[in-house]
């Protein structure tokens, strides 16, 4: 009775431990992206998305966090620019810092690395 006890307070320091240090990690990060709703460790603010209806999804968010915040599809941040105002602002006024985008994989695989 008393190892099993041992055993499972053990275990919950440990899972605790890593719950620290993945909160840590994740808040230490985030120090330049705009304020968003707090990722879950694995996948991140995706249990938020309706399928079906992401874009509503996201305007409800945009309600509460602003019109520019962030969004973590799994370990992928994601910054969303809601409404014309937002939009206008990131690609006239702030277009050296919204004007790169990341890697595509489908073109990568067409044109095999050829014309970058």
């Amino acid at each position: 009775m008393a190892s099993e006890s041992v055993t499972l307070f053990l275990l919950c320091t440990v899972v605790m431990m890593i719950m620290k240090i993945v909160i840590s990690f994740t808040k230490r990060k985030n120090y330049n992206f705009p304020p968003g709703p707090t990722p879950l460790p694995i996948i991140g603010n995706v249990h938020l998305l309706d399928i079906r209806r992401q874009d509503l999804t996201l305007m409800e968010l945009a309600k509460k966090y602003g019109p520019v915040f962030t969004f973590h599809f799994g370990h992928l941040k994601t910054v969303v620019l809601v409404g014309y105002e937002a939009n206008k602002e990131a690609l006239v006024a702030a277009n050296y810092d919204f004007g790169h985008r990341g890697p595509i994989p489908i073109s990568d695989d067409f044109q095999q690395n050829h014309g970058n």
